[in-house]
């Protein structure tokens, strides 16, 4: 390590709060960055306003006049330049236009009351748990992962084996997110009374390699089937019971696994979206609108020109194009519609803010996930899946609308040869399966549940009966 990036690493290290302005919000948050022995920096990333803390940052680089951190698995990317020993000053970029920020070094992080987690397994466990490692077929992504069992004095004794697949976005094996670890709850619960289960890092989180950003769904399923495989070389692995659990995205992921395959005995779908992605995407905003105390009204004008952008987005391959259609038929919506909906909705106020507002648009509908599921009938799956089935839903989920989403479901499924199609719309509960107050997004980091015991047993139960008969 040179002289000068001694001196600079001074101005690095330390707790760093950081001030800026998006969307005309103050916001906040925290980095804390530390010199390694090799030269070398990490730094973890506090949000306190949506209570995550202690996230990593996926690649660090930095050197005499700047240094730049990735987090990945939210398309996060942080830059920040020396000032003074006290102060940085920086950007930070999710996938729109730089936002500029100050930041100041503290002594010490101002306490925030951290939320209670009292359902998150802690060791000693009483069973079997292996941070494992493994590769695809063709060596290409290399997973992490976590494997945990039963401990029994038989050793040759195999186990049903559940693999969990998480929702949409960068994830790590337990699901994590708001502090709550949905996975390693449900790993936990299901390896103390009798079952196996796999649970795996996202791409480009923790353990696991590959490209985020750059993948589709496609790609996810068959991170999900190269994860199957391993289960397979498991001595502890009864491959005649060997079935999969997936939340959101991940329930989709699990229908096209068990469309495809003879080999998987059962499944369990948690809030899966069943509507095509046009639909659920509209559904989801109008219900984020109204989280946000946008009139279901105001919410509803804006419906026809988000549903008109994203296919506007998605069917055209190249940006510049992109822009001006999206720009034309922004300007059509906003002549039909009042002021007061437009800036509610869209935050648009005047030439800059619309600019701004449709260029991060073109960016995030360009990404290969958003264009590949806008692609993508799910409906085709769910019908054509011959094993046995365990649906759940959330009657409070603003995410995936249970109602079309079972609607949908149920009229696929009725006539298909499947051996059990159980569906369940379960009370109170939001699309992370808390029981839920204001169910809104917001809440779910200030719920200290993270899965109803409700939802825990009734899974259990279908599944040692749906393992029980083979």
């Amino acid at each position: 390590m040179s002289v000068s990036q001694a001196l600079y690493g001074q101005g690095y290290s330390g707790n760093w709060d950081v001030r800026f302005t998006a969307n005309k919000l103050r916001l906040n948050f925290v980095l804390h960055i530390k010199e390694r022995v090799d030269g070398q920096y990490s730094v973890t990333l506090d949000v306190p306003f949506q209570k995550a803390f202690n996230l990593p940052a996926t690649e660090v680089q930095s050197d005499d006049k700047s240094m730049i951190v990735l987090f990945k698995a939210f398309a996060l990317r942080i830059t920040l330049f020396p000032d003074d020993a006290k102060h940085l000053k920086g950007t930070l970029n999710q996938g729109g236009p730089n936002i500029p920020f100050d930041a100041k070094k503290i002594s010490e992080v101002t306490e925030t009351k951290r939320p209670t987690r009292t359902q998150t397994p802690v060791p000693p466990f009483p069973y079997n748990s292996e941070d494992i490692e493994y590769d695809n077929l063709d060596k290409t992504i290399h997973f992490g992962a976590t494997f945990s069992y039963p401990k029994d004095s038989d050793k040759r004794r195999r186990y049903p084996t559940v693999l969990l697949i998480t929702g949409s976005g960068g994830q790590d094996r337990d699901e994590t997110m708001f502090e709550h670890k949905p996975f390693a709850v449900l790993a936990d619960y299901l390896t103390r009374n009798g079952f196996a289960v796999l649970r795996v890092d996202d791409r480009e989180v923790g353990k696991t390699t590959g490209s985020l950003l750059s993948s589709t769904t496609e790609d996810f399923k068959n991170d999900a089937v190269a994860s199957l495989e391993y289960l397979k070389k498991r001595e502890e692995v009864d491959t005649m019971q060997l079935g999969l659990l997936g939340h959101s995205e991940g329930g989709l992921i699990a229908a096209m696994i068990a469309s495809e395959r003879k080999d998987i005995a059962y499944v369990v779908l948690l809030a899966s979206p069943v509507v095509d992605p046009i639909d659920l995407i509209q559904a989801q905003t109008t219900s984020k609108l109204v989280s946000q105390g946008v009139s279901e009204e105001k919410a509803l004008e804006f419906q026809p020109f988000m549903k008109k952008m994203v296919m506007l987005l998605t069917a055209t391959p190249d940006t510049v194009g992109a822009y001006k259609k999206v720009e034309s038929a922004f300007i059509e919506w906003q002549s039909q519609v009042s002021k007061s909906t437009v800036k509610s909705t869209t935050r648009i106020n005047d030439e800059k803010s619309m600019q701004q507002y449709i260029r991060q648009q073109v960016i995030a509908w360009n990404l290969p996930w958003n264009k590949y599921y806008m692609s993508l009938h799910p409906g085709n799956y769910y019908k054509n899946m011959s094993t046995k089935v365990l649906a759940l839903y959330g009657e409070k989920d603003i995410q995936v609308d249970p109602v079309a989403n079972v609607q949908l479901l149920e009229k696929l499924t009725s006539a298909q040869a499947t051996k059990s199609f159980e569906v369940k719309v379960i009370p109170k509960l939001n699309h992370l399966f808390q029981e839920c107050k204001k169910c809104s997004f917001s809440e779910y980091a200030d719920l200290d549940e993270t899965i109803s015991p409700q939802v825990l047993l009734i899974i259990l139960t279908w599944i040692q009966t749906n393992t029980a008969s083979q």
